[in-house]
């Protein structure tokens, strides 16, 4: 707790966290319906879940290795410019190209669901 009591912006920004931790959940169930063998969903994510924890923590004990505790700004942002820096922007863009794409598949049956179900 701060000097002064708890200020509003403290409570939001851990707040958006919570959500954005949790924000993939209603992804689940859209993926479910995609696959061909719905009840094989828990094997697959076993195996994803796993990979995804061990490299957000990696990730997180690089930043704090190289960066310390208190970064300015995002883990990105505060890499210093240079090699590095263009290495962490160029896999940023990969995760974020990834995400696109695998969401915009699901949207998209949906949307094609809705508007042609004949042809779905």
């Amino acid at each position: 707790v701060q000097e002064g009591g708890l200020r509003g912006t403290a409570v939001f920004g851990g707040a958006t966290n919570l959500v954005y931790a949790y924000a993939g959940q209603w992804m689940y169930f859209e993926m479910m319906t995609e696959m061909e063998a719905p009840a094989d969903f828990p094997k697959a994510f076993l195996l994803s879940g796993p990979i995804m924890v061990g490299l957000y923590l990696l990730v997180a004990c690089l930043g704090y290795y190289y960066l310390g505790g208190t970064p300015a700004g995002s883990l990105v942002e505060s890499v210093p410019a240079g090699p590095a820096y263009r290495a962490a922007q160029g896999l940023l863009l990969l995760h974020v190209t990834i995400v696109y794409m695998v969401k915009s598949v699901v949207l998209a049956r949906s949307a094609h669901g809705r508007l042609a179900p004949a042809a779905a």
